[in-house]
């Protein structure tokens, strides 16, 4: 499900064509083939494994400096440094994975390094400068990114980090049956996730679309104009094209992520500590 809006919410926009998510997955299967819709799981892999490895530690290490420096804003600041400094290291892969899946021209048939090697051949050809500096076209649109994303990382914690605490403020690790917290600590997880990543999704929506603008565009573009284009084209309303696919995308995926960080996390500190336990006894 998370992979078929990932595609669908790019092509939305893309095509001007398609009414709602259902719409737009029938549509992309029926004149391109079912096995679009997994067009560039490789890539997503290839981009998600490590931006969920570099992203959810940094922010769990700077949550808890900011916490131990008394700062109440902790959760906003510790996600948007979190955040943009992931966002510069994944970029240009984010930058591939967009071109291959909703760019124009991404074929299908052919196989990832050939499509690699394409994109980096309009990159260098699009690109101002002599030899490497060239290549800058890989972090084409950044701003853009951070302007979206920054945004996203912070008002994603500043909401969830509250929800979760809710939601296991009755929760005790050492009451028993420990199987039952485990459940709990699991739900309120996915459970913050989602609604926080949903929300922040829906109102990060318009910068969302200029962000595919930007990488997508044949020529370089600018936020302000990116944004401007969008309007004129298709008034507000275009703004928040595919804001129902983007949403239910990002709340399943942090739902997911979130369960299952939190979890490794519990695992790990359970077998750090056993052997302590041992010890002592």
């Amino acid at each position: 499900m998370h992979l078929h809006l990932k595609i669908v919410a790019p092509n939305i926009y893309l095509s001007c064509l398609h009414r709602s998510a259902l719409d737009g997955l029938m549509r992309i299967a029926r004149n391109e083939g079912p096995g679009v819709l997994w067009r560039g799981t490789d890539l997503s892999l290839l981009v998600a494994v490590p931006m969920v490895a570099m992203y959810f530690p940094l922010y769990d290490s700077l949550l808890q400096r900011c916490q131990n420096a008394g700062m109440e804003a902790a959760p906003f600041v510790a996600g948007a440094v979190a955040r943009t400094a992931t966002a510069f290291v994944i970029q240009p892969l984010e930058l591939f994975r967009v071109r291959v899946q909703g760019g124009p021209g991404a074929a299908a048939n052919t196989s990832y390094p050939q499509q690699l090697a394409q994109v980096l051949r309009q990159i260098h050809s699009e690109g101002q400068g002599k030899g490497l500096l060239k290549l800058r076209g890989l972090w084409r649109g950044m701003g853009v990114t951070l302007a979206k994303d920054v945004p996203f990382a912070a008002g994603y914690w500043t909401l969830m980090e509250p929800m979760r605490a809710l939601l296991l403020q009755n929760t005790s690790q050492e009451a028993p049956p420990r199987s039952q917290w485990a459940l709990q600590v699991f739900f309120a997880n996915a459970t913050a996730g989602f609604a926080a990543a949903a929300v922040a999704a829906g109102v990060t929506t318009p910068l969302d679309v200029a962000k595919t603008h930007v990488q997508t565009a044949p020529m370089p573009k600018g936020m302000a104009q990116s944004l401007r284009e969008i309007t004129a084209r298709g008034g507000m309303r275009a703004l928040f094209t595919g804001a129902g696919p983007r949403s239910v995308r990002a709340g399943c995926a942090y739902a997911i992520l979130m369960s299952s960080y939190e979890a490794f996390k519990s695992m790990e500190l359970r077998a750090h500590l056993r052997p302590q336990h041992q010890s002592e006894l």
